[in-house]
């Protein structure tokens, strides 16, 4: 059945923006931007309220002592928060009911989380996200593994891979803007099994990357040899509290805390790759020339072979992990249709830039036998290394600041991340249903809460570092591979998708926005994660320096495997779910990104009167 749509004409919106505010709709209008805040459903219209008309004639004492007022109602339940469906059936009431597809898609359309968003904090969230410890300080480990080629090369195999992915999400995302995107994805279009095994594996990586990057945060602090100063623990409560005391307000407040961090750290990285390139070119104090010594010095730049290079993709994948977070946060944006495919093409470009470049920079400064990279307790990232190298006095100890930052603005989004899922599996029907509520503010606090208690495993740091090395590598293990896994998944859901759309007999035209790889990218994407699966099942198998399988080693690094599997396939016995038929999938619950014929044709003509250069730039832009 072709799908209809419920999208304003242009003349519709101008019509109402000359009438003003409390003007009713056109029929089957979708409200936009901040009106959404107060729409009127029952009465198709806008209503302002009046606190926003009289607030400057309030004394100044008054707004204050409302603010804290409103302050606190936030954390009550939402008005439109219901432990039961419209249809008034039990959704979730309990661990073991079985999910319908339908309802679960009913209701992570219809969460009422905040949708304060727009493409420029989609940008910084997944900005600050993704430059974090894993580009930082992780590129260190990739470095010192598999040595310069190594790290060139997997960084720029998983870049592809996250274009394939990102763009089948985008189209995802604009039509099926919906509470934790991806997550409910694949409940709605591969089967309700698989969505389990993707949902509880995604939050849990994001769950224990919170105390991970706290364990960095301590590690970075090692630097300044701040255990002097106070306790490890002391440092670690510190900034779990901080993290805490972030995640108290709403989705806007984050997002602006991370847009100061996200720019902090872009001007930082920015100014690297520019001190990097005039070290390099014998700019630094000692005036030697480096050029590409580090490439050449022996035993090359591929170090332990096979095994080296496929050891780094792991590493490669934590780096990139959180670009997925731009269709996490579709729920919670005020125009998905413009703001997310925008926020796709910028971050991408500009986090790949970012990525490519300093590493490249990273590998012509620092050589992989660096004993910095990986000493005991006292690993320093290879930025602060290359510039402690040049003989530069206080920078290193500036960049080491900015390290530190990013780790805790990346462990602020894990708080984010995890919370989100986590509502969106009670939604969902596969949790809980306490953890579905939603608090005034749009905010799942309660799911935010449970992440939380994931940030006391960071106190292992207080039992010396080899402990803590022990724990590190452990959280990896899940947090690893888990990304590779959503990825895949998002490629297949994209598959799934356009099988069913066109089984339905729907046309593409009338998508909001189409994927620039089309259902090609989405099989190579697919493609891509299953060869990355097979090639870290060898080095699970085999270390760098031996040919005996070592079943720590295995455990390790293939421990996100075994957890899939299990959680596939207990479910799948236990409910005894199929993988839906692509004429049965549910594409209308949710839907709103969809064009009329007048805005095809209109777009149409608009694009084809374009020059070469600005069809180039709305590519990437």
């Amino acid at each position: 059945m072709a799908l209809a749509h419920s999208t304003p004409t242009p003349a519709d919106r101008d019509q109402r923006s000359q009438n003003g505010p409390g003007t009713p709709l056109p029929s089957g209008a979708v409200p936009w931007g901040r009106a959404l805040e107060y729409y009127d459903h029952r009465h198709d219209s806008i209503a302002y309220p009046q606190s926003l008309i009289s607030e400057r004639d309030t004394p100044l004492s008054a707004r204050i002592k409302g603010s804290i007022s409103d302050w606190r109602d936030g954390f009550r339940r939402h008005p439109g928060y219901t432990s039961r469906g419209s249809d008034g059936s039990l959704l979730a009431e309990n661990w073991y009911n079985l999910p319908d597809p339908f309802k679960a898609a009913f209701n992570t359309a219809n969460a009422p989380l905040s949708k304060k968003l727009g493409s420029r904090h989609l940008q910084v969230i997944v900005l600050g996200c993704c430059i974090g410890s894993g580009l930082f300080s992780g590129s260190g480990t990739a470095l010192a593994t598999g040595g310069p080629g190594s790290v060139m090369l997997c960084y720029t195999f998983v870049a592809v891979l996250m274009w394939c992915t990102m763009q089948a999400l985008t189209e995802l995302a604009v039509v099926y803007p919906i509470a934790g995107s991806f997550a409910a994805y694949s409940i709605r279009f591969i089967d309700p099994a698989w969505g389990f095994a993707q949902n509880y594996t995604y939050a849990l990586s994001w769950a224990v990357t919170l105390p991970l990057e706290l364990v960095v945060a301590v590690t970075v602090l090692d630097y300044w040899n701040m255990d002097a100063v106070a306790p490890r623990a002391v440092w670690v409560t510190v900034f779990f509290l901080a993290i805490v005391f972030f995640n108290l307000f709403g989705i806007r407040v984050y997002a602006e805390i991370e847009n100061i961090f996200t720019t902090i750290k872009v001007f930082a990285i920015i100014g690297f790759i520019i001190l990097g390139i005039t070290i390099d070119i014998a700019g630094g104090p000692e005036g030697s020339y480096l050029g590409a010594k580090t490439w050449v010095k022996p035993p090359g730049p591929f170090l332990n072979g096979v095994t080296g290079v496929v050891s780094v993709f792991v590493n490669a994948a934590f780096s990139f992990g959180g670009f997925e977070l731009l269709g996490l946060a579709a729920a919670e944006t005020a125009n998905p249709r413009r703001s997310i495919p925008t926020a796709t093409k910028k971050t991408y470009a500009s986090l790949t830039s970012f990525y490519l470049i300093s590493l490249l920079i990273i590998t012509l400064l620092v050589p992989f036998d660096d004993p910095q990279l990986l000493s005991e307790g006292k690993s320093t990232s290879p930025f602060v290394i290359a510039i402690k190298s040049a003989g530069i006095m206080y920078l290193p100890d500036i960049f080491n600041g900015v390290v530190l930052l990013s780790v805790l603005s990346v462990a602020n989004t894990c708080v984010y991340a995890s919370s989100r899922v986590i509502a969106a599996i009670a939604e969902q029907g596969q949790g809980p249903s306490a953890l579905r509520f939603i608090d005034r503010e749009g905010r799942p606090m309660r799911a935010t809460l449970l992440t939380l208690v994931f940030g006391f495993i960071a106190y292992v740091s207080a039992l010396g570092y080899e402990t803590e090395g022990e724990v590190f590598n452990w959280l990896l293990s899940i947090c690893g591979l888990g990304s590779f896994f959503t990825w895949g998944s998002i490629c297949l859901c994209h598959i799934r998708f356009r099988a069913a759309w066109k089984a339905q007999g729907n046309a593409l035209d009338q998508l909001a926005y189409r994927s620039q790889g089309g259902i090609i990218g989405s099989y190579l994407g697919l493609s891509l994660n299953i060869v990355v699966f097979i090639a870290v099942l060898w080095t699970a198998l085999f270390t760098t320096d031996s040919w005996k399988p070592d079943i720590k080693n295995f455990m390790m690094k293939y421990l996100t495997v075994p957890m899939l599997l299990v959680e596939y396939f207990a479910y799948k016995l236990f409910f005894k779910t199929k993988i839906l038929k692509v004429d049965k999938i549910d594409l209308i619950t949710g839907c709103i990104g969809l064009l009329d014929e007048s805005w095809i044709e209109e777009r149409r003509e608009r694009e084809a009167d374009w020059p070469k250069w600005k069809k180039i730039y709305h590519t990437f832009c």
